[in-house]
């Protein structure tokens, strides 16, 4: 609006050849009106600002482990057929493939299932696995399923790729393993001891040079009703004050001399 406003004041100079007056701000100010705020640009004021991801449309917000992102990765891309997700095509077929058709990383010796029971794998059938079967041909789809077998067969993982079961509160999902913050260092409480008891003796010390001040000052008495500085009972105060404040020094004076004229005759006769 600044810009085009200007603009059609710098058209107006150059085409009348005088400055902008006050029957001439209507128009110009109209002009430059129309030409910024059309339909467009009044709907676009109003739009809403797009939503930023979350962490269950985005980035979680807290780092996960790397072996976690790599599984997270590896089902984004891949969705488990129902022969994954039976416990007993574990049992059954995936070994038997893995000891005649491919080679892979052996199984884990026990994975507790979801349904309480336990299902031990032989590691014999990997060690009688022929030697001639190419490493290449465990593809990319057989790793995906023996993870999913391995993630069915658990009892803190396996709602992951159970669709149909319901979790009730039986079963209890294990936390995350998420990366904490980093330590806070730990104070030396032995120098905040000291900075507080410093701190306290600069506060006393400073208390006792502000109530020495305030000593110093002359205070007359109002007794709840207004006075002129310049009435006579005024003047006879302040003058009662100060004179009861020369008094005070005078008398202070008297008993500094009196304590050194003692001082002084007790040294003479402790000399003597």
């Amino acid at each position: 609006m600044k810009n085009e406003w200007k603009k059609v004041i710098h058209q107006f100079k150059q085409q009348h050849q005088r400055k902008v007056g006050k029957g001439n701000f209507t128009e110009l100010f109209g002009q430059a009106y129309k030409s910024v705020f059309d339909p467009e640009t009044i709907k676009a004021v109003f739009q809403m600002k797009p939503s930023e991801p979350t962490s269950i449309k985005g980035a979680f917000p807290l780092l996960q482990p790397s072996p976690v992102r790599a599984v997270m990765a590896a089902f984004h891309h891949y969705k488990p057929t129902a022969v994954d997700l039976d416990p007993e095509t574990y049992t059954a077929a995936s070994l038997h493939s893995l000891s005649t058709q491919s080679a892979g990383p052996p199984p884990v010796e026990a994975f507790p299932t979801y349904f309480g029971s336990s299902s031990r794998a032989s590691l014999s059938d990997w060690s009688n696995r022929d030697p001639n079967i190419d490493l290449s041909l465990y593809t990319p789809s057989k790793q995906m399923h023996m993870m999913t077998d391995a993630l069915s067969l658990t009892s803190s993982g396996s709602f992951l790729v159970q669709p149909d079961i319901r979790i009730t509160s039986r079963y209890t999902i294990a936390p995350p393993v998420l990366e904490g913050p980093p330590d806070l260092c730990q104070p030396d409480w032995s120098k905040a001891m000291i900075q507080n008891m410093f701190v306290e003796k600069q506060s006393i010390s400073l208390n006792t040079k502000e109530n020495k001040k305030l000593k110093n000052n002359t205070k007359v008495s109002m007794k709840s009703k207004g006075r002129h500085l310049t009435g006579d009972e005024f003047r006879t105060e302040v003058e009662d004050a100060e004179k009861a404040k020369k008094k005070k020094e005078t008398d202070k004076k008297k008993k500094k001399n009196v304590r050194e004229t003692a001082k002084n005759v007790r040294e003479e006769l402790e000399t003597c």
